[in-house]
This record gives C-alpha cells, sequence and structure tokens, in this order.
C-alpha cells in the first residue's frame, strides 16, 4: 500500500471552508481507491515520522514553519495542490489593484520548481500564478473543485420565488457593502437572507436591522438551504481561485446574480456551459487521482 501524507493548514473538519470541502472528497476517493492517506496540519508536523510516507501532496502550507516546508522541499518527493494564492501575503491574487508590487520568496520557487505535480483548479488561478513563475509553471495542470454526486439537486417545491440567499463570509473583499447595497432596493414581497461568519460589526447590524441573518450553517446543511431560495448572489471583489458555492447553487435550482463589476470567478475563466462546468466538477475526484497516479513514485499499483 502506497503511504501519502497531504499536507494541510488545518484538517477536514478543523475550518469550515472551501479547502475542507476539496480536501474531504479528494481523500475520500483516494482511500477508496486503495491509498493510506494521512492527514498533517501545521500543529501535528513534528509528531509525523516523515520517512513512512511515500509521497506528500501539499495543499494550504502558509501556516507551517518555513524550515518543515524546506525539508519537504529538499528531501521528498511531492507535488502541490493550490487552494488560493498562497505566495501572496493577502491570498487573494488581486494583483494589479495591489499597491504592494511583491516578488515571491524563495521558498514558493523552489516550491513550485521541485513539485512532481503543480495543479490548480481553474485557468484563471494559473493564469496569475504563470505571471509570478513563468516557465515553472509550463506543465501545470487544472482540474476543478470536485462536488459530491447526489447531493446537490433542486425542489420546485420548496423554493421561493422573489428570494435571495448570500452564503459566504461576510467582507467587503467578498463584495458585501454592494450587495446590500443592492439588497435596500428590492421591492415589497422580495426576500434577502444573509448566512456566513459576520467579520465586520456595521456589517451584521445592517443584515440584522433589515434582512434576515441566518448565522454560519454547516456545510452539510447547505444543500437543504439552497433549495429554499430562487435567486444566489456573489460579488467577488477579487479573482476567486474556483467558486465552488456557484456551482452547487446552480445544482440546487438557484439563478446566479452576479454584479457587472464583480471580478471573475475561476469556473467562468473554463468557459463552458452550466452543464459540461458540473459534468466536470463531478469527474474531479476520479481525474485528481489519475493525474497524482502519473506522478507517484511506486508506479505498479494492485488497486
Amino acid at each position: 500500500m502506497i503511504n501519502l501524507a497531504w499536507i494541510n493548514d488545518f484538517k477536514v473538519g478543523e475550518l469550515q471552508g472551501g479547502n475542507s470541502v476539496t480536501s474531504e472528497l479528494f481523500i475520500k476517493k483516494g482511500r477508496k481507491l486503495g491509498y493510506n492517506i494521512e492527514e498533517i496540519s501545521h500543529k501535528d508536523f513534528s509528531n509525523h515520522d516523515l520517512e513512512k510516507f511515500d509521497f506528500f501532496i501539499l495543499n494550504n502550507i502558509n501556516m507551517f514553519q518555513a524550515d518543515d516546508i524546506w525539508k519537504i522541499i529538499n528531501e521528498k518527493e511531492f507535488m502541490k495542490l493550490e487552494h488560493d494564492y498562497c505566495f501572496c501575503q493577502y491570498r487573494n491574487g488581486n494583483c494589479p489593484g495591489c499597491k504592494i508590487k511583491c516578488e515571491p520568496a524563495d521558498i514558493f520557487k523552489e516550491l513550485f520548481a521541485n513539485s512532481k505535480l503543480n495543479m490548480f483548479f481553474s485557468p484563471l488561478q494559473l493564469s496569475i500564478f504563470k505571471k509570478f513563475f513563468g516557465q515553472t509553471m509550463r506543465d501545470a495542470i487544472v482540474i476543478p473543485a470536485p462536488i459530491e454526486r447526489g447531493k446537490w439537486y433542486p425542489d420546485k417545491i420548496k423554493q421561493q420565488k422573489n428570494s435571495y440567499l448570500y452564503a459566504g463570509a461576510l467582507m467587503s473583499h467578498k463584495g458585501i457593502h454592494q450587495i446590500l447595497d443592492f439588497a435596500d432596493t428590492l421591492k415589497k414581497g422580495e426576500v434577502f437572507h444573509f448566512a456566513g461568519r459576520a467579520y465586520d460589526k456595521k456589517v451584521l447590524e445592517r443584515i440584522k436591522k433589515d434582512y434576515v441573518y441566518l448565522g454560519v450553517i454547516p456545510h452539510n446543511e447547505m444543500p437543504a438551504l439552497l433549495r429554499k431560495y430562487e435567486n444566489f448572489v456573489i460579488n467577488p471583489q477579487m479573482p476567486e481561485s474556483f467558486g465552488l458555492s456557484v456551482i452547487e447553487a446552480m445544482m440546487s435550482g438557484c439563478n446566479i446574480i452576479k454584479f457587472q463589476k464583480s471580478h471573475e470567478t475561476g469556473l467562468e475563466s473554463y468557459g463552458l456551459s452550466p452543464g459540461k462546468m458540473i459534468d466536470l466538477c463531478l469527474e474531479a475526484p476520479d481525474n485528481f487521482w489519475e493525474e497524482v497516479k502519473r506522478v507517484l513514485p511506486i508506479k505498479e499499483m494492485k488497486l
């Protein structure tokens, strides 16, 4: 059996978000294929015997000690699955609008140069990395974020007409202020509900004053929630590496409302119809492991 180390800032379930969702689905599929996969977070890296692992899959690594990552770079065989924009101190990839003109740190240059495979979630995300890492990314590939088959589907009986939902972090980089301005223009009888972690007290107060705040909704409750709404609203103010919540909403029967001045999402950069994009997301776990198998140091496997 091949032993794989899944290196990530947090283990699945420790922190809600797209990283946890994608990691869970990829790991689940890998274990089903027969791989022995052990999760290692920044909190317990020193407790593991790295010698027992045949290969390392690096995800988000910004919370790890630099020496730990250098050890993997210099001594181990590994690949990099990039969830956002690790080289950027703001982790947002919004480089054209940034006042700081940065140069990636040496650790990131060596990380991508020595990786057996660099994988990204969208052409948009990869294009941003190519601007900073050039020919290092010539063999990089894109694969969309995975989605679980059978979990997301519409229910026209439960869906409320003239209803709107925003679900995500209540932060400025998500365009929450403009979304609230839009909500203020709705006609009588139209409803707007908000879900997600609040980081701005004034934003939360404004929501609670005029609208319904649902709080932080666990991801396993999102399918039932999305089926209640006719419209799902997004307004990213940074280039999203993919946009998994949009796919989930589409599969749940929601119309997607995206403002004209929003940034592009990674899923849009594929240039595919919603149906074809959904198919790619459903196939992503299989395609992910096909690519991993191609670069594993141990070629002969009985799965």
